[in-house]
């Protein structure tokens, strides 16, 4: 039971120092603040919903009459090749 609960606690610390560098990385905060990013990380996490409701975001079980993008997402893309550098091929 001992080394359960242990892997619990590893998962949320790995999880929660991740939430830090992320946040630390995109909004260019120095390391020195890296003890109120990781406060901040743990008020985020503790806010953020553990459980999917009926398969839908946060944002429709709040908003059901809204849609979500104010435009409708589409497949988009352009053509590319594989690039092979085995010697046996030439193309």
């Amino acid at each position: 039971m001992e080394g359960r609960g242990r892997g619990i606690a590893e998962r949320k610390l790995k999880h929660l120092l991740g939430v830090t560098r992320t946040l630390l990385i995109h909004m260019h905060v120095s390391k020195y603040f890296w003890a109120d990013v990781v406060i901040c990380a743990c008020y985020l996490i503790n806010r953020m919903s553990s459980f999917v409701p009926h398969n839908k975001i946060p944002f429709s079980c709040m908003y059901p009459d809204k849609y979500i993008f104010s435009v409708v997402p589409r497949v988009f893309g352009s053509t590319c090749y594989v690039c092979n550098l085995q010697s046996s091929l030439n193309k």
